[in-house]
């Protein structure tokens, strides 16, 4: 079984999403584990000069709600850090879902840990069942609760949901009357009003076969057939981070563009995502801790573990791109990027996306190899040792199976930098409106 993240499972060339039970209590149930609820941190980090935190903001409460549950239980399953003075912390976010979303949900913190050899799971806070866990207000309560309380050397935050890079939120929507968005309608409204919804709808727009992807995160609140949903956007989510992140890993689909990267540059160190889709099982959370905050922090273990239990698949299950990519060097990056647009500049906005590597499939075609793109361009051998520099420093390890999804509505992958890029000429009136005040746009002019 396969599928796409976050998260699509194709079953007889069917794609269908699955979803869970409802439970009423506010811990992630596991059979192994206890559960004390003490609505307050039972362990504040004794020494802030050692100890680290790895935040799992597992945003489901969607179509992706069984998948990310199995993520939290495998992590449950796997080593875990002790209670320790000097222990390093896992912290979980997330809540339940049921299958008609008739049930509200109420979103929980827990800190995860091993004690006498069980793991052990105990609820820090919770919040009401109305709150929109995937706004940036939300993450920003989230994160800031966490800085408080359990000061750290490192941070790590872990983001699984939906995602489509940086797209606008509700791209992919039913408007407010059930009507699939056209270019003219979408602009006809603000542009703030896709920066977080909601959209009311009782389903995304589905064509058949079409995958099931939302911008960043998604929040279904009230009942089946008058739901509303919830996205985050971008920008906000960036503004969103009260602290200072060594590293963020993102376990959804899409997020491997050089727009993602440079928008988030100045809150994180390194970033660990995937240019195409992801397949269900995402990261290999049975290690992820483990590998994560080892001896020493390993960010990269974790991408090329990633990569690995896709690359000893066979078949259309070996699919897989994934990237790190070292913040410290975007604006080197950028400053080359900047010299190159503006020198093929008329090329550039002609340029279609037949003949340059994708990393979408169906109409997601905002996902193009950045270095692809410039080759086709009509770069000079010089820029193109320049780019390369650049890209060397800013992609310290990348990877990508020779094809994703293949006989899928799949691809080939015959060059892969890493990063993808939007192209001007694949885009509409949403997207143009939306690129326009990205950070890499405005620094580098890439769209004029």
């Amino acid at each position: 079984m396969i599928g796409s993240r976050k998260r699509f499972i194709f079953m007889l060339g069917i794609l269908a999403a699955t979803v869970l039970g409802c439970s009423k209590d506010p811990e992630f149930n596991h059979p192994n584990s206890e559960s004390v609820s003490t609505g307050t941190p039972i362990s504040r980090p004794a020494n802030q000069e050692t100890r680290r935190v790895l935040i799992v903001m597992s945003c489901g409460f969607n179509s992706l709600s069984f998948d990310l549950k199995e993520d939290i239980d495998d992590m449950m399953k796997a080593k875990l850090p002790g209670l320790n003075r000097d222990d390093d912390v896992l912290l979980i976010y997330g809540q339940h879902v049921s299958s008609t979303y008739d049930n509200p949900s109420n979103p929980v913190l827990i800190q995860a840990y091993s004690k006498e050899g069980k793991a052990v799971r105990d609820t820090l806070k919770v919040w009401n069942d109305v709150t929109v866990s995937t706004s940036s207000d939300n993450a920003k309560e989230v994160l800031t609760y966490v800085r408080n309380h359990f000061p750290a050397k490192e941070y790590h935050l872990l983001f699984s949901s939906h995602a489509t890079g940086w797209l606008p939120a509700g791209y992919y929507t039913f408007d407010t009357s059930g009507n699939s968005y056209t270019e003219n309608s979408a602009m006809s409204m603000p542009l703030d009003y896709w920066s977080e919804g909601p959209f009311t709808h009782e389903e995304r727009r589905l064509a058949p076969g079409e995958p099931r992807t939302k911008t960043l995160g998604e929040t279904r609140i009230g009942t089946k057939g008058n739901y509303q949903v919830y996205e985050m956007d971008l920008r906000k989510f960036a503004k969103s981070i009260p602290m200072h992140l060594s590293s963020i890993l993102f376990d959804c689909c899409l997020m491997g563009c050089v727009e993602v990267a440079y928008e988030l540059k100045d809150v994180c160190d390194r970033i660990v995502f995937s240019p195409a889709e992801v397949l269900s099982d995402g990261f290999n959370y049975k290690v992820l801790f483990e590998h994560l905050f080892d001896s020493s922090t390993n960010v990269q273990s974790v991408a090329e573990d990633y990569f690995e239990q896709y690359r000893n698949r066979t078949g259309v299950n070996q699919s897989a791109t994934i990237t790190m990519v070292d913040c410290r060097h975007m604006n080197e990056l950028a400053a080359v990027c900047k010299d190159i647009f503006e020198a093929h500049r008329d090329k550039i906005r002609m340029l279609k996306g037949s003949g340059i590597q994708q990393f979408h499939r169906y109409d997601f075609n905002c996902f193009y190899d950045l270095r692809d793109i410039i080759v086709k361009a009509g770069a000079s051998a010089e820029e193109l040792a320049r780019l390369d520099s650049a890209l060397e420093k800013c992609v310290p390890y990348k990877a990508a199976t020779p094809a994703f999804m293949y006989g899928y509505n799949g691809f080939k992958i015959n060059t892969y930098c890493g990063l993808s890029s939007y192209l001007p000429a694949e885009g509409d009136g949403r997207t143009k409106a939306a690129y326009g005040p990205l950070a890499w746009n405005t620094v580098t002019e890439f769209v004029k």
